[in-house]
């Protein structure tokens, strides 16, 4: 009932302040909200895993098209539960998992409320944010990964990585009209609702360049003696049905469809592949604030 008269107050002030473009966008959203509202999407935790590294809004299509060139294994498509995290979230873990570390990149695990269902999370959005590129490097996910799975050899581990998620770090950038580089707490409502002029080929590019930048990063595992899966939450929308980004409970199949990737091997020869941020990692904080924390997500486009 909160969420319905808070989308209603939403509404109404949309209409008062004469948001007509707010309005359409918010009806649209419902509209296939109404059209696709099921899914008998996978529980993740009961599929057959040692490692599941989660890719936070990667689209099956796109994994697709550029996964060959950096792993082997055989791919799946399955159905996620959810076409946004919090929802993936809230509909996969609804017990208490002692077997499981959460190795957490996206704050929304905290917001859900999920992190004391497991027997350790490692929240890396506090330790591990980097200020530069407003997100957590997918390098310090692998790392973090490789250290509990030496001190805790016998426990499952789910590694949240934030890309593909915008913002995109890679040297592709999303700019305005004027050449200004758009970030991500402001660029999806430019796109909706300002009418910047963003091609889906220049938006589609910089989203590549993520999932390119993490899949290389993952290589770095090497060769880990487990059963080692690379899925998604939720796909992501540019532009299809007149919908951006990933709204919840628009299970239209670009948003539920996503990998699952059973890794055999990393692909050797990938020397070709240029990403330019390297080895770096973000810097170590302890503890944060529920204030800074809404800043974080701000910053990856969540509107808080």
């Amino acid at each position: 009932m909160m969420k319905l008269q808070n989308k209603l107050a939403n509404l109404q002030e949309y209409i008062r302040n004469g948001e007509m473009n707010r309005i359409k966008y918010s009806m649209k959203k419902h509209l296939y909200s109404l059209l696709y509202q099921s899914t008998n999407g996978i529980n993740v935790v009961k599929e057959d895993w040692d490692i599941l590294l989660v890719l936070d809004a990667c689209r099956y299509d796109y994994f697709k098209n550029v996964y060959g060139k950096f792993l082997k294994g055989d791919l799946e498509k399955i159905d996620s539960k959810g076409s946004k995290t919090s929802e993936w979230l809230e509909k996969n873990f609804t017990g208490k998992y002692d077997d499981i570390i959460y190795i957490s990149a996206n704050p929304q695990t905290h917001v859900v409320g999920i992190e004391n269902k497991f027997f350790e999370t490692e929240r890396l959005y506090n330790k591990k944010w980097d200020e530069e590129y407003k997100t957590v490097l997918p390098e310090d996910v692998v790392n973090k990964t490789l250290e509990i799975k030496k001190e805790y050899p016998d426990k499952r581990i789910i590694s949240h990585f934030l890309q593909p998620h915008a913002p995109y770090i890679g040297d592709k950038k999303i700019r305005n009209d004027q050449g200004e580089i758009i970030e991500a707490k402001d660029m999806w409502d430019e796109i909706r609702f300002r009418n910047e002029k963003v091609s889906k080929k220049k938006l589609t590019k910089c989203y590549q360049k993520n999932l390119e930048m993490v899949l290389k990063s993952i290589t770095k595992l090497g060769k880990i003696n487990e059963k080692v899966v690379i899925t998604s939450d939720h796909g992501e929308l540019f532009g299809e049905y007149g919908l951006w980004e990933h709204p919840k409970n628009v299970h239209v199949p670009e948003l539920i469809e996503v990998p699952w990737f059973e890794v055999e091997d990393i692909n050797k020869d990938i020397s070709d592949h240029n990403f330019d941020i390297g080895d770096k990692t973000g810097q170590n904080v302890e503890s944060e604030s529920e204030e800074e924390i809404k800043k974080k997500l701000e910053a990856l486009g969540y509107k808080t």
